[in-house]
């Protein structure tokens, strides 16, 4: 399997969303209040790709920065990080079938049900103030917005 086709599959288990394809890798799910943005990232290291999971609020503009906060779908919702890494690593042997089957599978059981989480501002708050990532990976203008120090 190559790159296009597993991030077809992505694509297509999110239309149902709304998902529109933004760049060659990006589905994008846009409502009023956000910006849901799922992406297969292809590596500059070999033939593997990583899928980026991330959200931007719509009344936020912070020049150059399209992606305000990353979700963790990996440690919260999903297998391990290996898993991940065999599945969209493109050079393991697991055949396109099973493969697509695992894609598939990774869309529905984790990420979706990631993204259905968020459909308006409170939303991202409430996972800023009860999850608490990381807050030197969330932009100053998002904190400052939120009112989180």
């Amino acid at each position: 399997m190559k790159h296009k086709e597993a991030f077809d599959i992505i694509h297509n288990s999110l239309k149902k969303l709304g998902a529109k394809k933004g760049g060659r890798s990006e589905s994008i799910i846009k409502n009023k209040f956000l910006t849901k943005i799922v992406e297969l990232q292809k590596s500059s290291f070999g033939n593997q790709s990583y899928l980026n999971v991330s959200i931007s609020i719509n009344s936020i503009l912070i020049p150059d920065l399209k992606n305000h906060i990353y979700l963790p779908f990996i440690s919260e919702y999903s297998p391990d990080i290996t898993t991940l890494r065999m599945l969209f690593n493109f050079d393991t042997e697991i055949s396109d079938e099973i493969r697509a089957k695992q894609i598939k599978e990774l869309m529905e059981k984790y990420v979706i049900p990631c993204l259905v989480k968020f459909n308006g501002e409170e939303d991202v708050r409430k996972f800023l103030v009860s999850e608490r990532p990381p807050l030197n990976h969330i932009p100053v203008m998002v904190k400052s917005y939120f009112g989180i120090k």
